[in-house]
């Protein structure tokens, strides 16, 4: 796992260059933009004769390439995420080397002699949820007998969340 701790000790310097980056691209394509803007304006005022606003144009595109290309930029990218990428591949193996898959502990097939115990275990899980109408519906279909003093708590318990979200105070109080 020293992989991932490598990789994770690296991340702050590494944003902080991606932030440069990310700055340096944003200057360059601003920089783009106003000289393509520019020859945008300068070719519907007429002033174009020569059609030179469109190799302007270009030009400020090949330009804002070659900058990004000769800052590295590209490189650096795919450097980072090579770095990433190998770094997570490696906490993966050591994650599968750590734990063992040994599928014959798992039961295949799950008994439940108790279907009444089971009954009152959802029934008390709808309450929790305070979904105490499916609740009480469920009591009544299953034939459960589920003692009223656990539903009370939870009945408590979402009046007062929902006088909460009522900015409603007073019963959280008492």
């Amino acid at each position: 796992m020293g992989y991932w701790n490598v990789y994770l000790r690296s991340k702050k310097t590494s944003q902080a260059m991606k932030l440069q980056q990310i700055d340096f691209l944003l200057a360059e394509v601003n920089k783009c933009k106003q000289m393509v803007a520019l020859a945008t304006r300068s070719q519907a005022n007429g002033d174009d004769e020569n059609n030179e606003t469109g190799a302007l144009g270009k030009n400020a595109l090949a330009t804002m390439v070659k900058k990004v290309k000769d800052a590295g930029i590209p490189n650096k990218i795919a450097a980072e995420h090579k770095d990433f990428h190998a770094a997570l591949s490696k906490y993966g193996k050591a994650l599968d080397k750590t734990f063992t898959h040994d599928l014959s502990k798992v039961p295949s097939q799950l008994e439940f002699d108790d279907v009444e115990l089971i009954n009152r275990i959802l029934a008390q899980h709808f309450f929790r949820q305070g979904q105490f109408d499916v609740g009480q519906t469920f009591v009544e279909e299953a034939h459960v007998q589920v003692d009223h003093s656990l539903k009370e708590p939870f009945m408590e318990m979402y009046k007062i969340v929902e006088a909460i979200n009522a900015h409603n105070l007073q019963p959280a109080i008492e």
